[in-house]
């Protein structure tokens, strides 16, 4: 039950993440590339699907997607394929009483986050056409963390992941990553 409930707060965060105006398809309304007023429009996207690929705002709430400030990648294999690079999401990344929640993407839609709670750290993936996680009970963690900054890594085995609306199973989850939001 646990698992059903993350898989619904995922798809709920990447419908957030597609209403809040990232991605499309990398184009801009601004095509003379200069004389924009930062305070008043979003800058042009980088057409780029991975860690480099920005999109910055003009402070009116929308999702930025890759400051540079982290990275993460991941592999899913062995019955369900995927892999990718993807960039920190400061706005969707928080540290409290000594944990962070780690929000990773791409304008393309892949979001991965990862939870470091010391006694119960969990990693959630979506890209909008696979969504898989894990947690103590199937992965082994190696992360550290201070309120500035955290890294690590992760290996899952026999993860339940949905591809295409059907449940399968992926022999191996795993991942490293850094933030420094």
């Amino acid at each position: 039950m646990s698992r059903l409930r993350t898989m619904a707060v995922i798809g709920l965060l990447i419908t957030t993440l597609s209403a809040c105006g990232g991605g499309g398809d990398g184009s801009s309304d601004d095509t003379s590339g200069s004389g924009t007023d930062p305070t008043t429009a979003a800058s042009t996207p980088d057409t780029t699907d991975g860690a480099d690929s920005t999109e910055t705002t003009s402070g009116d709430g929308e999702v930025v997607i890759g400051s540079g400030d982290g990275t993460a990648e991941y592999t899913l294999s062995g019955g369900v394929e995927s892999s990718g690079e993807l960039a920190l999401i400061p706005s969707m990344t928080f540290y409290s009483e000594g944990v962070w929640t780690l929000s990773f993407g791409s304008e393309g839609g892949s979001l991965l986050l990862i939870g470091l709670d010391p006694s119960t750290p969990s990693v959630n993936l979506t890209d909008g056409v696979i969504a898989a996680s894990g947690d103590t009970s199937n992965c082994d963690f190696d992360f550290s963390q201070d309120a500035d900054t955290a890294s690590g890594s992760f290996t899952c085995s026999n993860v339940s992941a949905i591809e295409g609306g059907v449940l399968k199973q992926a022999e191996e989850f795993s991942g490293t990553f850094s933030a420094n939001p």
